[in-house]
């Protein structure tokens, strides 16, 4: 339910920070890198610059980039999951990341050591919490679309 895992990559597809929310257990750096092959992928055919959306059975993977420092922010979240939600999420990440490591990004060398971004994980979590896709959130969502199924289905009787 909800978002099941968030990556933050640099613009070369390299891992810079990964959280596990629920169900989904995997090597971050290896998904970091599947998400960095599909972007080239999608470039050496003429496809676009970057990959925004992928969407399977069960899970979507949205990402956006910020525009200035070419960072990427994928949520990997159930597949009824809102979009516009998630994009909203994306949006307000970007801004958090930002303002919290604007003055290290700016330095010369901003990525020396990447354990200097796990601290982020407390306003990761502020955020979600605000968001409609925190676990209490997709749990009413879902059982309120349940409950109206339901009632049509009575209804149709």
């Amino acid at each position: 339910m909800g978002i099941q895992n968030i990556y933050v990559l640099r613009s070369d597809g390299t891992l810079i920070f990964s959280k596990d929310y629920h169900s989904i257990k995997e090597d971050a750096v290896v998904v970091s890198g599947f998400l960095s092959a599909i972007d080239t992928f999608a470039k050496s055919i003429g496809a676009g610059k970057q990959v925004q959306k992928i969407i399977t059975d069960e899970f979507q993977f949205v990402g956006k980039s910020s525009k200035k420092y070419g960072i990427k922010y994928v949520v990997i979240c159930d597949k009824d999951d809102s979009t516009e939600q998630v994009e909203s999420l994306l949006t307000s990440m970007n801004k958090s990341f930002l303002i919290k490591y604007n003055k290290l990004l700016n330095s010369k060398n901003p990525y020396v050591d990447m354990d200097q971004f796990k601290d982020w994980s407390k306003n990761l979590d502020k955020l979600i919490e605000k968001s409609d896709l925190s676990s209490f959130s997709t749990v009413v969502s879902k059982t309120m679309k349940d409950l109206k199924n339901i009632f049509k289905k009575i209804e149709d009787l």
